[in-house]
């Protein structure tokens, strides 16, 4: 066992607490060719620590991630302790009424909103109309201020916070993506496999740079770079998250998300969850549990698995899917 995650168990247990979670480790050889002499190799390491904590009734949850490029960068019981602190905190949660709210995300849930936010950086998107970067009327909105100037973004592969591999585009590692691995690059909407280089996408709120890939620079007359998927470097102020929640009288503290989508990309408009869901157990007809508990809860919506068993499985023994969608007052969506 990590020596690192011993406590966080150790003190779970003491609490009356359950929890869960994953280290894991990986060490990558990545390589790319063409018959024209594009080639490249790279060794890669990465650390991933996620640990979920949860109080016996259920009604309090605790979720932390710990990650970096060696063992020696992940504090692993910093992240233990924050899931617990997290968890006794959240216990029987209150309704919050639909609104406006201030929000403060924490480090996981800004790393996975800011690739959906520079993926427009790509000029064909921008110069097409197809991104928030591209300007009304024909054009790209390089030059202009559209963050606040507290924020400066550039890639450097060379940074050790954040090491990327010596070129722009990602090689499958496993035998199920085999159908990933792409060598030579130059197609209309891909990373065309650059050398990674330095580059500054953003500086004090100012877009100063978007990425062209071989093809579209060849069309454009421009020299190609590289996207800012890799060595991504995100500068701002330097104040933790509980300074934040501490200057914030009223708001919503967000740790993560979970399956976020594009709805319009000209507007940044995104669609995900928030993975820490109030958890119910209840004995008796499932069907009418469900029910019952989603008028308790006020919930607007039941998500709801099917098995697609079939008509003839459905009329001999009944679906409690199909139930609750008969008897739910609230709309129900069935997920196959």
């Amino acid at each position: 066992m990590n020596a690192g995650v011993g406590p966080a168990i150790a003190e779970c247990a003491k609490k009356g607490l359950s929890s869960a979670g994953y280290v894991e480790r990986e060490a990558d050889a990545l390589a790319i060719g063409n018959k024209r002499g594009n080639f490249g190799y790279a060794m890669q390491t990465n650390v991933n620590y996620s640990v979920t904590v949860r109080t016996p009734d259920g009604t309090g949850s605790g979720w932390a991630r710990a990650d970096g490029t060696r063992m020696s960068e992940v504090d692993f019981s910093a992240a233990g302790r924050y899931a617990i602190d997290k968890a006794v905190m959240s216990q029987k949660p209150r309704r919050l009424e639909p609104g406006k709210y201030t929000v403060v995300l924490e480090h996981a849930a800004v790393q996975e909103m800011v690739p959906q936010v520079f993926g427009a950086f790509n000029a064909r998107n921008a110069e097409e109309g197809r991104s928030y970067l591209s300007k009304k009327g024909g054009g790209t909105r390089v030059g202009e201020k559209l963050f606040s100037e507290k924020i400066t973004a550039r890639s450097d592969p060379f940074d050790p916070r954040n090491p990327s591999q010596p070129w722009s585009g990602n090689v499958a590692t496993q035998l199920s993506g085999v159908g990933q691995f792409f060598f030579g690059g130059g197609g209309g909407g891909g990373a065309s496999f650059l050398p990674s280089q330095k580059m500054l996408w953003i500086e004090n709120g100012v877009v100063k740079n978007l990425a062209y890939n071989r093809y579209w620079a060849m069309k454009k007359g421009v020299a190609p770079t590289p996207n800012p998927g890799q060595g991504l470097i995100l500068e701002g102020e330097d104040h933790s998250v509980e300074d934040l929640i501490k200057s914030t009288e009223r708001g919503l503290l967000v740790t993560h998300f979970f399956y976020i989508r594009s709805l319009e990309p000209r507007t940044v408009l995104y669609t995900g969850l928030t993975p820490a869901p109030q958890v119910a157990q209840a004995q008796g007809d499932a069907a009418r549990e469900i029910v019952r508990l989603a008028g308790e809860l006020a919930s607007e919506l039941i998500v709801m698995g099917t098995r697609g068993l079939g008509a003839v499985h459905h009329a001999l023994i009944g679906s409690v899917a199909l139930k609750v969608a008969q008897a739910s007052p609230v709309p129900v969506v069935l997920v196959p």
